[in-house]
């Protein structure tokens, strides 16, 4: 890969830059997203689609991440100027075209920066008749307060469709043909969805249950604080949230935690905050008891 901010101007283009693959790729496409990021497309020789974004001007990118479903062939490109889409056009075997979206976003995870995911393949017909159909979704579970993204699929009918949903979880909403938000209500709830086509036509209701789950707190109590907050985060929580406790009587190793609110088994969201106690020894002059 090379690249130039003037490719008229002599000597502008940089030199090559070589780039790990995932797997022996047969094309590629790019696109520039709303944040200037470089997306490169990989299609594998077995028509598996591969993304990653580069970021910034060095040589740092986000891993290989594999979208859903194989195409043929693939192109990219930002529509709607600049407020855009990233849009993807891949084409199968038979010639039939599709279309995928994405908001060009990327953010960082337990596994670093990832691109956020897309939104789901879509036929591109020229008139397929008849109702629209909405593919099935199983049950969906999310925990409370972590970010949701489902695409939903349509098919059939006349493109473009319009994804209608009702009895999602408070802080979901549909945006394009996407069910995104953050949930902020625990428990369980009915989805209904529908797709309306260009022409007006309604695909029959899709139903299924959206569950939005708690973190139950561990128990940290007499873990060091290092060990606490490793527990913490490893199901899901923040970093907790620390302060010193000067126990005169120096009972107890010096950064035990040797007390945690909210107690073990309360039932939190995503990145919820614990507050622990940690056992510090008097300093200077004091002296334990």
């Amino acid at each position: 890969m090379r690249n130039a901010y003037d490719p008229n101007a002599t000597d502008a283009w940089a030199p090559w830059e070589q780039v790990d693959v995932p797997a022996p790729l047969r094309s590629i496409a790019v696109a520039i997203d709303l944040g200037g990021r470089l997306n490169i497309i990989g299609l594998t020789n077995g028509d598996q689609i591969y993304h990653r974004v580069k970021l910034g001007s060095g040589t740092v990118y986000t891993p290989w991440v594999q979208l859903p479903g194989s195409v043929h062939e693939i192109a990219a490109t930002k529509e709607g100027g600049g407020a855009g889409e990233l849009v993807l056009l891949g084409a199968d075997t038979n010639g039939n075209l599709y279309r995928n979206t994405s908001y060009g976003l990327v953010s960082f995870t337990q596994n670093g920066w990832l691109p956020d995911p897309w939104n789901g393949w879509q036929p591109l017909p020229v008139s397929l008749g008849g109702n629209p159909a909405i593919a099935t979704l199983g049950n969906q579970s999310t925990v409370l307060g972590a970010a949701a993204s489902v695409g939903v699929s349509v098919s059939g009918g006349i493109y473009p469709y319009v994804l209608v949903a009702s009895g999602l979880p408070p802080g979901l909403s549909v945006s394009g043909s996407a069910i995104v938000g953050t949930p902020t209500t625990a428990g369980s709830y009915d989805v209904s969805a529908i797709a309306v086509d260009s022409t007006g036509e309604r695909s029959a209701a899709m139903s299924f249950a959206w569950n939005v789950i708690t973190i139950s707190v561990p128990n940290v109590t007499g873990m060091t604080a290092a060990r606490a907050a490793s527990a913490l985060r490893a199901v899901g929580l923040g970093l907790p949230l620390q302060h010193n406790v000067v126990d005169l009587n120096c009972d107890k190793p010096v950064g035990t935690v040797i007390s945690q609110s909210p107690s073990a088994g309360a039932q939190v969201g995503s990145g919820y905050a614990v507050h622990i106690a940690v056992e510090a020894w008097p300093t200077g002059r004091r002296v334990c008891n």
